[in-house]
């Protein structure tokens, strides 16, 4: 929202013009930003040298958010959500919610019958496993923030073959990225076995 913003507007050079609203008042000294040279720093940020020249984006522009709004949820659950696998449950839906500044994976669940159908009276959504990431005593590979450089979730689909089932998902990190990876179990007359098996996509959408 506005009153969070450290600008409204970012004048360009390309075909774009403007970046943001112009019409709102700028904030700031403005006037030092226009015909300022631009000098090559290679300690900082090696140029690319094309020709004689050298080749430089005109506009920078970023993101800048309050980290302590209520509005800003940067962080990510890394912990296993599981179906009660003891109960015979297994996963039939997926969807993220937000609670205490984290994004969590929650699963919706219900009973697997002998005939590899769903009970569907046993449908229901089960709670999140809730913390506070702030918490000293929440180990940090249980969660996951969003920096600049490292703000990449990559989703993926999974195909479970003849025979397998969900009971399982979480989040991974994996290089600076956010990756889905699935639990599956073997399904056997209707009951659970082999649940150790886990599904790391490699196809991204």
């Amino acid at each position: 929202t506005v009153p969070y913003r450290r600008y409204s507007g970012i004048p360009a050079q390309t075909l774009y013009g403007m970046y943001g609203e112009k019409t709102i008042a700028a904030r700031g000294n403005v006037t030092d930003c226009k015909k300022k040279e631009l000098v090559p720093d290679e300690q900082r940020v090696p140029p690319q040298k094309v020709g004689d020249s050298y080749d430089y984006c005109n506009e920078c522009v970023c993101s800048c958010d309050d980290y302590n709004h209520p509005e800003t949820v940067r962080t990510f659950s890394l912990r296993e959500v599981a179906s009660n696998i003891d109960e015979n449950m297994v996963i039939t839906g997926v969807r993220f919610v937000e609670a205490q500044k984290v994004f969590h994976i929650q699963i919706q669940q219900g009973k697997l019958l002998p005939d590899g159908t769903i009970d569907v009276k046993t449908i229901t959504w089960k709670p999140v496993d809730e913390f506070d990431y702030r918490d000293p005593s929440v180990p940090t590979s249980d969660y996951y923030t969003v920096t600049a450089l490292d703000n990449a979730v990559a989703l993926a689909r999974f195909e479970m073959m003849n025979g397998k089932v969900m009971a399982g998902v979480r989040l991974a990190n994996r290089h600076g990225m956010l990756t889905v990876e699935m639990r599956a179990c073997s399904m056997h007359n209707g009951y659970l076995n082999d649940c150790g098996h886990w599904l790391i996509s490699r196809r991204h959408s």
